[in-house]
């Protein structure tokens, strides 16, 4: 983790605030550009992910949280396999692979069901206020060490303020 660096474009300190670690994790393999960016300050944390719809595939603006430390309840990483997206994508290449002779959409097909199957596994950040609302922050599934260490952070900081 890094101090002070890609910090969330929401961030705005405030008087005497300052970030303790910050982090910047890829939200999808495919879309390598986009990024996450999570900031820790001494007062809350911060974070910055991109929206995407259509299978993943199309990015469509960002979503921001702040929230304070003292009004978090827990966080935690949380990697899911979707066999439905993994089936899908093995259709997609049995598909490809019998078009792909007589037909150059096959590899479209293909490139498609490589897409597909990417996205069968999810990683995420989760926090949880004391209102209960919940904040999934998708990530890659090979981020997830850095992540992590970042929710450790959250929460030996959340632990140090309610002290």
């Amino acid at each position: 983790m890094s101090n002070g660096q890609n910090l969330p474009s929401n961030l705005v300190l405030g008087e005497g605030e300052s970030v303790t670690s910050s982090n910047e994790f890829k939200s999808n393999l495919l879309l390598f550009w986009l990024r996450t960016r999570v900031a820790l300050t001494d007062r809350r944390v911060a974070a910055e992910w991109p929206n995407t719809t259509l299978l993943g595939l199309i990015p469509v603006g960002a979503q921001n949280m702040s929230v304070a430390l003292s009004q978090i309840a827990s966080t935690n990483t949380s990697t899911r396999f979707r066999p439905v997206k993994f089936i899908l994508a093995l259709i997609l290449l049995l598909v490809g692979l019998g078009a792909l002779a007589e037909s150059p959409a096959g590899v479209v097909i293909i490139l498609l069901g490589v897409a597909v199957g990417l996205r069968a596994f999810e990683t995420s950040i989760a926090v949880t206020n004391t209102g209960g609302e919940k904040f999934d922050i998708e990530i890659t599934p090979s981020a997830r060490g850095n992540a992590q260490l970042l929710v450790a952070d959250i929460s030996a900081k959340v632990a140090e303020r309610q002290d």
